[in-house]
């Protein structure tokens, strides 16, 4: 079926195939190779973190598990980047990237603009957080084995993957009925359900820092960079 469907209608296929849907995000070193430092994915059984140096090899697998990908941006930038990566990487049957989704229902912006414009942004420490400071910050716990580092840093990224799972439902509602389909809308997530799991993965990785002053370390080193 998806092979009849242009990329850019896979969003139409969302409903089908949502229980097969692995959503995911990488982070990367910030060179002009792109190389892959931090990956998550939310699929079925829950949330999976991938760090280069530990376990980042076995991504392609977890990723193969699921017919339908969920990305933001990602036919631009994850995926390629992967592809370069790895030797051998999976291609799904069904890609939805809701950058170009969003755009098709009048959200234009960044993934951090559109979740604040639609009533789920992210909580107070992580506002503002963008990709030079997930630069900054691999870069402090590979320099200096920083644990906080890493901890803020996977916990960036993987809001960075399972928002995605409520943002493609409200698009897909909102296609819908922009559209007139006569098809049933889907329920929408809420992020809720996952953040027990997200609070686990977090303090198996480290002891979290009083948060201001790792902000004020961010501050400084991006001007650094500057």
């Amino acid at each position: 079926m998806a092979e009849l469907i242009p990329p850019r209608e896979h969003w139409r296929l969302y409903a089908e195939f949502q229980r097969e849907a692995a959503f995911f995000d990488i982070e990367t070193e910030g060179g002009s190779l792109f190389q892959p430092t931090v990956a998550s994915v939310f699929d079925r059984e829950g949330l999976h973190v991938f760090i280069c140096g530990r376990n980042l090899d076995q991504f392609p697998e977890v990723l193969a598990a699921s017919r339908l990908w969920v990305t933001f941006n990602g036919s631009c930038f994850d995926i390629p980047a992967l592809k370069a990566h790895f030797d051998s990487f999976p291609t799904p049957p069904v890609h939805v990237d809701l950058r170009f989704a969003c755009r098709r229902v009048g959200l234009s912006g960044g993934l951090k603009q559109i979740e604040d414009r639609l009533g789920f942004g992210r909580p107070p420490h992580l506002k503002g957080i963008d990709g030079w400071d997930a630069v900054i910050l691999w870069r402090a716990y590979g320099r200096d084995l920083d644990l906080e580092a890493l901890r803020f840093l996977v916990e960036y990224n993987l809001y960075d993957s399972f928002q995605l799972k409520t943002l493609v439902e409200k698009v897909y509602n909102r296609a819908v009925d922009l559209l007139g389909c006569e098809v049933p809308r889907v329920s929408v997530f809420d992020r809720g359900d996952v953040l027990y799991d997200l609070s686990k993965l977090l303090l198996a990785l480290g002891r979290p820092e009083h948060e201001p002053r790792l902000r004020a370390r961010l501050r400084s080193e991006r001007r650094a960079l500057v």
